[in-house]
């Protein structure tokens, strides 16, 4: 099979060969040899601004360009080729060689594109295609492809953008159909459910009266993979425990709401399996005060089986901490918030009888709770007290109910302080007795692994950490916010150490943030970055393999605790570690 590449720039030359088509030839070569490694394609506008040309054009001249080379130059010249071969005219024939080749190359990849099932992303094809030997590693398939129609061949699908990423589509179907509604159905979903929801769910009976007619055209798994790849391109979508649930970061709303008025009452940290189980019963409340029908009872089910996804959920965007005994503090993103939060007269009046428990110093019977709720909560506020709190926990039957505190806390639990500022004092002296104007050419291994030990141990005394075993202790990773022993985390540069002036190295509390192997490798090689608002994000420069895009699915999303807004140094570390791999 002919190079694309050859054939097409050949042709190019051929049908535009004077000086007053040159703004032609370029804006064509540009858009026909464009690098498949592209994150996005051309537009109009940046071909109209091609660097090579004279002067820059407008973008309707750049389409004009285009077009008339598919509509009316390419065909014409078809017309010619099939002229000289129903005539046998050998010099009509060798003059459009190179047409003959272009039209044998583009029926093999339309014919092997026909293949895909669909919808699909144009990249999934493109790798299939470059890994079989249909195309090299410089085409761009959906160039080839676009070529059809003006060749006289036909096509069962066509191709098309969607926010700058191409989609192949069967002929008969919208982009909108597996795009937009989609999205927005999933979102709602999602919503609904207070921010996470499985694709088991997604995928399965609706929980609307309605449903995008895009569910019943392919098997389920096809499609989970490609509402992944079209889901991805949210920069707030999350996946969930091992890709089996889903969640959009800008849909939490129920969730942080439920927490910070849960820690504006607790200021310990709270056993992860009631914490769950409030924020799942708050969930549920406003769909059992509806009558029941098959649809309630599916959203139901659906909360009460997300618990260990809701939590993931919490800590990966820092809404939640863990604590020492699998237990859960808020993360910075909740203390961020929660300094704005104001707690509803529902929570109030629970909050009220919260305080009776604990003077109580221990659980009450449902006796005890009835006459206080009666003395002292407000008439329209004490169903919220019985029937769905999540400032306490009740069990038992009806009748002989007790309830607790959520942390077994009856007010004489206090938060734990470690005291760590005379270690991380003394880390801080050896890291300052470390020579860091010497150049880096001659600084020795030994230098360099003393320094990184000074620096872990630095960056660890000024962390918190939680308790793993008798005398051993784990820090977080602060991108995939785990936590780890202690000896596993790295001193891992933000901006890489080579580029830092003497002063930045010195920069202990900014320069460096803790992280795990894995995700240390992921970001010192930048297929990770993180924004300009601490969200941890996958490098869309790189082509990645399908395990290193599970592996990257599990930190995409995080917030991290290294951000911290208003520290402009820890923002011009971010932001020169993503020039670097941009």
């Amino acid at each position: 099979m002919q190079n694309f590449q050859d054939l097409i720039t050949k042709i190019i030359n051929r049908l535009y060969p004077r000086k007053s088509q040159e703004s032609a030839r370029i804006i064509l070569k540009q858009h026909y040899l464009q690098s498949p490694k592209r994150y996005r394609s051309l537009t109009l506008e940046q071909l109209a601004k091609t660097p090579s040309l004279e002067r820059p054009l407008t973008r309707e001249r750049a389409r004009q360009v285009l077009n008339n080379f598919r509509k009316r130059d390419l065909p014409r010249e078809i017309e010619l080729l099939e002229r000289s071969q129903s005539l046998d005219d050998s010099i009509m024939k060798e003059k459009r060689q190179d047409l003959a080749d272009l039209t044998e190359t583009v029926t093999k990849i339309v014919n092997e594109v026909d293949t895909f099932e669909r919808p699909i992303f144009a990249w999934r094809v493109q790798n299939r295609l470059r890994t079989s030997g249909f195309i090299s590693e410089e085409v761009f398939f959906p160039l080839i492809t676009e070529l059809a129609d003006s060749l006289n061949i036909s096509c069962n699908f066509y191709v098309d953008s969607f926010n700058g990423k191409r989609l192949v589509l069967d002929s008969d179907v919208k982009v909108s159909t597996v795009t937009t509604e989609i999205i927005s159905y999933a979102s709602k979903v999602a919503t609904h459910l207070g921010g996470t929801c499985s694709f088991e769910a997604l995928l399965g009976p609706s929980i609307y009266k309605t449903k995008p007619q895009f569910f019943t055209f392919l098997p389920q798994e096809l499609t989970k993979k490609y509402l992944i790849d079209l889901f991805s391109m949210d920069s707030s979508f999350m996946q969930l425990q091992s890709e089996t649930y889903y969640a959009f970061r800008s849909k939490d709303e129920r969730v942080s709401t439920i927490l910070a008025s849960i820690f504006k009452y607790y200021d310990v940290p709270i056993p992860q399996e009631e914490l769950t189980s409030v924020i799942i019963k708050s969930l549920k409340h406003r769909f059992l005060i509806k009558s029941k029908s098959e649809q309630r009872d599916r959203k139901i089910a659906m909360l009460e089986s997300s618990g260990e996804a809701i939590d993931e959920f919490c800590r990966r965007i820092s809404l939640l901490d863990e604590s020492t005994d699998d237990k859960r503090k808020p993360g910075a993103t909740l203390l961020n918030s929660m300094s704005c939060h104001t707690a509803s007269e529902a929570v109030k009046s629970q909050a009220i009888m919260l305080s009776r428990i604990r003077e109580a110093n221990e659980p009450l019977t449902s006796k005890q709770f009835a006459r206080i709720a009666h003395e002292h909560v407000d008439e329209q506020y004490k169903s919220s007290c019985f029937s769905y709190p999540i400032l306490y926990l009740s069990s038992g039957t009806r009748k002989n109910k007790l309830y607790r505190p959520l942390a077994f806390d009856y007010g004489n639990a206090q938060p734990t302080v470690v005291n760590v500022s005379a270690e991380a004092l003394s880390a801080r002296k050896e890291l300052e007795s470390l020579d860091f104007n010497q150049d880096d050419n001659i600084t020795t291994v030994t230098t360099r692994r003393r320094e990184q030990y000074q620096l872990r141990n630095y960056l660890v005394t000024n962390s918190d950490l939680i308790e793993i075993g008798e005398d051993s202790k784990a820090c977080k990773c602060l991108i995939c916010n785990r936590y780890f022993p202690v000896n596993l985390l790295i001193a891992a540069h933000v901006k890489r150490r080579a580029d830092c002036t003497p002063d930045e190295k010195r920069d202990f509390e900014n320069i460096a943030m803790l992280q795990c192997g894995g995700c240390d490798q992921l970001f010192e090689k930048g297929y990770i970055v993180i924004d300009d608002e601490g969200t941890v994000t996958r490098n869309e420069r790189y082509e990645v393999s399908e395990d290193l895009q599970k592996k990257l699915a599990r930190v995409s999303g995080n917030k991290t605790d290294y951000f911290v807004k208003g520290n402009s140094n820890r923002l011009n570390y971010l932001q020169h570690h993503r020039k670097s791999f941009a």
